[in-house]
């Protein structure tokens, strides 16, 4: 068993080096108010609130974390569940609807989601059946959800369109398998109607695959 002073330092010296990363990562995309890290291996996006960038990364990188674990407490295990509910609860926390260039890089997702899911490079550890890949597709089902929603149905209006708080408490009844198989299909509705207008049509292609996946 690991000693608790140990396991802090473990935990300390990991959040370090991943802010570290974010910090001096070289791709990071300024779009208006906001600008990106990678997390999950997705583009997270970051309000710019003051101009200590370093101070903004820190911040969004530990949030993104302590929100990750909590959802194992709340939608229970498996790293597709928990990481839906980290993209989600860190969007609506941080008010990021409100900002439309968000949608810009939401929409960067859905190509980086296409492809993990068509495992364009295989030796990728986000790429579909790599260790990691249930973070990077919680994030992109997460991602492509609140697009739909919040950018196709609900553009141009101030209050966001998802009920968190239901949406959280239907996570919990997915299978880690099924998530997945869902995060799929909708990713691949995205990308291949790009100029689908209607969330009617996309509701019901959902509704259909969910039920021949709980027959």
């Amino acid at each position: 068993m690991i000693p608790k002073k140990r396991e802090i330092q473990i935990i300390k010296n990991g959040l370090k080096e991943i802010i570290n990363r974010n910090i001096n990562e070289s791709n990071k995309i300024f779009i208006g108010n906001l600008f990106t890290i990678t997390h999950n291996g997705i583009l997270w996006p970051v309000y710019k609130n003051d101009n200590d960038i370093e101070k903004i990364i820190a911040k969004a990188s530990v949030e993104s974390i302590v929100i990750h674990e909590i959802g194992h407490h709340i939608v229970g295990q498996g790293n597709w569940k928990a990481s839906v509910f980290e993209f989600l609860v860190y969007f609506y926390k941080n008010e990021l609807y409100r900002y439309p260039e968000v949608y810009e890089i939401m929409k960067k997702n859905i190509e980086i989601c296409d492809d993990y899911i068509q495992k364009k490079d295989p030796s990728s550890p986000y790429s579909l059946g790599s260790p990691l890949a249930p973070y990077a597709l919680g994030s992109c089902f997460a991602n492509d959800l609140i697009y739909i929603y919040e950018n196709i149905s609900n553009k141009g209006e101030k209050s966001p369109k998802i009920n968190i708080k239901d949406t959280i408490e239907k996570l919990k009844y997915f299978s880690e398998e099924d998530g997945i198989n869902i995060t799929k299909i909708l990713n691949t509705l995205l990308k291949t109607n790009e100029s689908y207008t209607d969330i009617n049509k996309i509701i019901y292609t959902l509704l259909k695959t969910m039920m021949l996946l709980y027959q």
